[in-house]
């Protein structure tokens, strides 16, 4: 706790002083106090104050000379100041994790006063691989966001990234895109989230869950490796091969998929639903069905979709932390000249919350939860 404390307190110290220069209250060429005084001024360790100031050094706000001390730096004109850019799919659903990751991008960046983009993808694959483009964006982009993952490392968006030489942050990717890329991720651990999930119900008294992937055959975090995910149940001792299903995100198949579940000879107990979106159906079936959620079948979802709380009952869920995610992916791309082109690019985890309410808890082991 203590160290997380340090940490958002050189993040704070780092946007107050940007947004201090920007503002004009520091001049440019002026010197800044003298460290002992400058800390003390500001409230903080002479510690903190170096690693916020060394941040700014790195942008090029900052000037430090020998003997003399340090200087404001805003010699920039707004022509050659460069754009961050985002990079999203066009006519995307509610599921695209990007639509929460996003707002977290842009909360750092307004305080930083840093120029964003959004551009989409199909767009940017349109583009030539000529010298010029590349040139261009080289020259006119300082950074790129992406979201998602599971690369191959032949997409022509990557190719012409990593062509183009620029800092590359993927958000919610996996961590062997960092390998297959070079790009630099944010992103929560899938896998341990999941599994987290299934030892969090069974502690509280639940054996027959049912898990839920996608229609690509996929289980939170496991990808292409179900065998991990069937050897981690029969661990467990909760493994049924009949409680493994997979879905498409539509509401007719996921409606006929909760009708096949409340028929099975063995009812489930508890429905471990691949996200929250796949949730949300669930409710809307269970509601034309007039299945009670929890009692006659519990609903957990995966992500952490903010209005999940407002549902009746309120949705038990695994926040992603996604805004922070958008926070710390921004804040890794004002210093990516401490990482950039190095050969082991970060890999930033972002911590999951298992949100334990109502709709994971029946009435006889419902002691009141939110």
């Amino acid at each position: 706790m203590l160290e997380e404390e340090v940490i958002n307190k050189k993040k704070y110290l780092y946007h107050k002083l940007r947004k201090d220069i920007q503002n004009h209250k520091y001049q440019h060429m002026t010197p800044l106090p003298p460290e002992v005084e400058f800390a003390r001024q500001l409230g903080v360790s002479r510690t903190t104050l170096r690693e916020a100031l060394k941040c700014l050094e790195n942008e090029g706000m900052l000037l430090r000379l020998p003997s003399k001390g340090t200087f404001v730096q805003m010699g920039k004109k707004e022509a050659e100041i460069k754009t961050y850019m985002i990079l999203v799919r066009d006519n995307v659903n509610e599921t695209y994790s990007a639509n929460a990751i996003i707002p977290g991008i842009q909360n750092v960046a307004l305080t930083a006063g840093k120029k964003i983009e959004i551009c989409y993808i199909e767009h940017i694959e349109a583009i030539s691989y000529d010298k010029d483009t590349i040139g261009k964006l080289n020259k006119e982009i300082a950074g790129v966001f992406m979201f998602g993952g599971r690369y191959t490392g032949r997409e022509k968006r990557i190719r012409l990234l990593q062509m183009a030489e620029i800092p590359v942050v993927m958000c919610s990717c996996y961590a062997e895109d960092i390998n297959i890329t070079g790009f630099a991720g944010v992103r929560v651990d899938r896998r341990q989230a999941w599994k987290d999930t299934v030892l969090a119900l069974k502690k509280y008294g639940y054996k027959r869950i049912l898990s839920v992937g996608n229609e690509e055959g996929i289980i939170q975090g496991f990808n292409n490796d179900l065998q991990s995910y069937t050897d981690f149940l029969k661990a467990e001792g909760i493994y049924n091969k009949k409680f493994l299903k997979f879905v498409p995100y539509k509401y007719e198949a996921i409606k006929n998929l909760l009708i096949e579940i409340m028929e099975m000879k063995e009812v489930p107990e508890v429905i471990m639903a691949h996200s929250d979106f796949y949730a949300i159906n669930f409710y809307k079936a269970a509601d034309e069905l007039a299945i009670n959620i929890p009692n006659d079948i519990a609903i957990m979802g995966f992500s952490g979709y903010s209005a999940g709380r407002l549902l009746n009952p309120p949705l038990a869920t695994v926040d992603s932390n996604f805004f922070e995610m958008g926070r710390d992916a921004m804040d890794l791309m004002l210093r990516a000249s401490e990482w950039f082109e190095q050969s082991n690019p970060p890999d930033i985890l972002i911590p999951h919350k298992i949100i334990m309410r109502k709709s994971a808890m029946k009435n006889k082991i419902d002691n009141g939860m939110p």
